[in-house]
């Protein structure tokens, strides 16, 4: 879908620029969350309702990583990072 394309396009861009500016965590977040858009993009992964959750729990962790550059605090987000890479291990 065109959604999931755009989404893919964004974490790219993000992870790209995370790196290039030094911000390793969020790059890891946005390279994740990359491969994971890759997989429902092209056919295999599919977005059930625990998916879902972990979906939206990530961009959150991934908003909090980004929000953490002007006030610092260690942000979580290695779990679910893992969780991530555990759903597009087996798609």
């Amino acid at each position: 879908s065109k959604t999931v394309q755009a989404l893919f396009r964004i974490t790219h861009t993000l992870k790209g620029n995370a790196t290039g500016m030094g911000f390793d965590k969020i790059a890891e977040m946005a390279h994740v969350l990359e491969d994971f858009f890759g997989e429902v993009r092209d056919g295999r992964l599919e977005l059930g309702s625990e998916i879902f959750t972990s979906v939206f729990k990530a961009a959150d962790v991934l908003g909090e990583l980004i929000d953490a550059i002007k006030t610092p605090k260690d942000v979580k987000y290695r779990g679910i990072k893992t969780k991530l890479e555990v759903f597009i291990r087996t798609a």
